[in-house]
This record gives structure tokens, sequence and C-alpha cells, in this order.
């Protein structure tokens, strides 16, 4: 009863402005199933579900969870408000973990994926969970700025995707060499040579790979 009241809980507070797009924590959890948290970038925060960037394109939410579903992972999602602060929707999401764990859910059948400003949220639960068995999918924001502001210290199984020439995130191996609690890491370049567009559609060189790393069995 305890689990299911936390997962109540955490579904609709404390960010009382979120968007529901149809995938919110289950209030029925099964244990056998992979679940997958899919954390969106800054501009649905800043112009809706179905915003348009003038470099990248329409960002794609809805058919990137469609995608995410296709795959037998069940897919927990919602749009943030505008202006969320990552450290606090982190400590929402290390809840929604937490409930999931309560109910016996194997950690490693748990996967973040983050892209952009979700990246950033992705490591900082990683932080808050501090289990070496849960996943995590970083998408196109490690640099400096992100390393040194928020002290992060990855956990967990860490797969970092990026394509050549992002100007928003490269390489994580400054993050993997920093970190104290990854049981393991990997990361992938993409050479599509279209940044940030990378993130913003269910391409199959992004999507391929995390959906692979959140169904790979230990």
């Amino acid at each position: 009863m305890l689990a299911l009241a936390l997962a109540t809980a955490v579904t609709t507070a404390p960010l009382h402005q979120i968007t529901s797009v149809g995938r919110d924590f289950p209030r029925a959890i099964d244990a056998r199933q992979r679940y997958v948290f899919y954390l969106h970038g800054r501009i649905i925060e800043e112009h809706g579900l179905r915003p348009r960037d003038p470099r990248y394109g329409i960002y794609e939410y809805e058919d990137i969870l469609r995608a995410l579903e296709a795959h037998s992972l069940r897919v927990i999602s919602e749009a943030r408000p505008k202006g969320t602060d990552a450290e606090e929707y982190a400590k929402r999401i290390g809840d929604q973990i937490a409930a999931l764990l309560q109910k016996k859910v194997p950690p490693e059948h748990i996967t973040v994926i983050g892209a952009s400003k979700g990246s950033l949220i992705a490591m900082l639960v990683s932080m808050v969970t501090a289990d070496d068995n849960v996943r995590y999918v970083l998408m196109a924001n490690c640099n400096d700025d992100v390393l040194q502001q928020y002290k992060i210290d990855l956990h967990g199984a860490v797969l970092s995707i990026f394509d050549e020439g992002d100007a928003f995130g490269g390489t994580c191996s400054a993050f993997f060499a920093r970190a104290t609690g990854l049981s393991r890491q990997k990361e992938i370049v993409t050479h599509l040579r279209i940044g940030h567009a990378l993130l913003y559609q269910p391409r199959r060189a992004w999507m391929d790979p995390a959906i692979a790393w959140a169904k790979e069995k230990p």
C-alpha cells in the first residue's frame, strides 16, 4: 500500500502545471515489465507538444513515444512546465523509480532516456537514485558547463549518444572519468551531420541502440 500511495503522489505533485501526454506513472506496476522514462528537450517546455525549431525542424515528441512503445516498453513521460528546475524534477523522477523498485521491479528493467535538457535531468536522476543497475541513455548535453555547474557524478549503466558537430553536447568522456557509481558505460557517435536535430525524430540512429540498451538482458 505504501508503494501505491507513493506512486499516486509522485504522479500529481508538486509540479501541478505538468501536461499529461497519456504516459503517466502507472497505478498498477508489473515487475516483469520494462519501464522507460523519456525526458524531452527544453523546446517542449517553451513551445508546446509539437514545436518547430528553425534549425532542427519539428520535435516529434508523440512519434518518439509511440516508437518506444512499439518495442513492448512501458513508457512514462510528461510535458514539463516552462522553466522546470532540473534538480527538482530529477527528484520527482527519482521518487517514481523508488516506487518501481519498492514493487520489486528489477533495476535493470528501468531505463531513463534524456534528450538535451532531458539528458541533464537524467544525469541528476542517476545521482538521486544512486543505483548501479538502473540504465540511462544520455543524448547531447555533455558539456563543461553542465559538468561543473551541477557537479555531475554518474551512477548506473550509462549509454551516451550524440551526433558529430552537435553544438550543445558532445562526448561524455569527462563525465565517465569523474563518475564513482558506473557499472558500465558506452558511447555512440552518429555521423549524420545534423547535430541536435538527431533528437527531434525517432531516428533509428539513436532509437535502435537506446532500445537495445533498455531491453538488454543482464
